[in-house]
C-alpha cells in the first residue's frame, strides 16, 4: 500500500511540474552599460505599483559579473503569465541593496525593463512595467544609469 502511495505520489509531482512549465514564460533580460566588474546585478521583479512603492518583491535574482561581455549581461527568467515590472542594480560592493549618498541620489547603477530613466526622482512603476503572455518569450532591455 505505501509503495502505491509512494507511485501516485510521484505521477502527481511529475504531472504538476509539466503543468507549471507549460504555463511559464519568459522573459530574455539583456542588461547594457555595466560600468565595472566588481559586485553582483540584483535583478528585481515586482507585479505591480503597490508592491513596487512598498518594496515588496516578488522575486529576485543575483547574478554575478563572471559572464559579462561588451558591458552587458543577458539572463533568462521564467514566470507565470502576469504583469511585471524589472528593476536592476549594479551592486558593486554585494551589499544585497542599492546604495545612496547623504541625501539619497545612488551611488550604484540602477536600470528598470524597456525604460531609461533620466529624471532625479523615483521612476513610476507604470513607467517600465510590461505584460508577459502564457508561453510568451518577452525580450526586455535595460540600461544601467550611473549618477
Amino acid at each position: 500500500m505505501k509503495r502505491i502511495i509512494f507511485y501516485i505520489l510521484i505521477i502527481f509531482l511529475g504531472i504538476n511540474n509539466l503543468i507549471a512549465q507549460n504555463n511559464s514564460s519568459v522573459v530574455d533580460i539583456t542588461i547594457t552599460n555595466i560600468e565595472n566588474v566588481k559586485g553582483n546585478i540584483n535583478i528585481v521583479v515586482y507585479r505591480n505599483a503597490d508592491e513596487y512603492e512598498s518594496r515588496k518583491v516578488f522575486k529576485k535574482v543575483v547574478l554575478s559579473k563572471s559572464k559579462l561581455k561588451n558591458a552587458s549581461l543577458r539572463y533568462k527568467l521564467k514566470l507565470p503569465p502576469n504583469m511585471y515590472g524589472i528593476a536592476v542594480v549594479d551592486d558593486e560592493n554585494s551589499s544585497g541593496e542599492i546604495d545612496k549618498n547623504f541625501i539619497g541620489m545612488p551611488t550604484e547603477g540602477f536600470g528598470f525593463s524597456n525604460y531609461y530613466h533620466t529624471a532625479m526622482s523615483k521612476p513610476k512603476f507604470d513607467s517600465f512595467k510590461f505584460v508577459l503572455k502564457k508561453n510568451e518569450t518577452k525580450k526586455v532591455k535595460i540600461k544601467i544609469r550611473y549618477l
